[in-house]
């Protein structure tokens, strides 16, 4: 279906209850979303939050006090944020030593820069 949506010119997808209940099928959709993240930007969003790969710079407004986490998939390197209660500063992060869960917004606008790998937002209900 997402080959389809390419080839007919569509950059913006989002996708509703991506997570679909089940820890395998959240997985599997990251796993696709990463295979499509060059040739569009999907969006996916559930009950709990809205996550998609982020560009190496990136700012978001709106957000104060809301739950940020940010997922490498595997890693990304010389990662600096503002804007967030615990800023990384020319920081690394890879799925199998240290990740970025569960920090939130101090204020209305983060922003993100990072210099190699990939990035996930995952962008949660106010978290105060």
């Amino acid at each position: 279906a997402l080959d389809i949506i390419v080839e007919r010119g569509y950059k913006e997808v989002d996708v509703l209850g991506g997570s679909g209940g089940e820890q395998d099928h959240f997985l599997g959709n990251l796993t696709v979303a990463y295979a499509f993240k060059d040739k569009m930007n999907l969006k996916f969003y559930d009950e709990f939050s809205e996550y998609y790969f982020i560009p190496k710079s990136f700012v978001i407004k709106g957000v104060k006090d809301k739950m940020i986490s940010l997922y490498p998939f595997t890693f990304a390197e010389n990662i600096t944020t503002k804007g967030l209660n615990w800023p990384l500063m020319n920081g690394s992060l890879r799925i199998t030593s240290q990740i970025g869960t569960r920090n939130f917004a101090v204020e209305d606008e983060v922003s993100i820069e990072y210099g190699i790998g990939d990035l996930l937002i995952f962008l949660g209900k106010n978290y105060l």
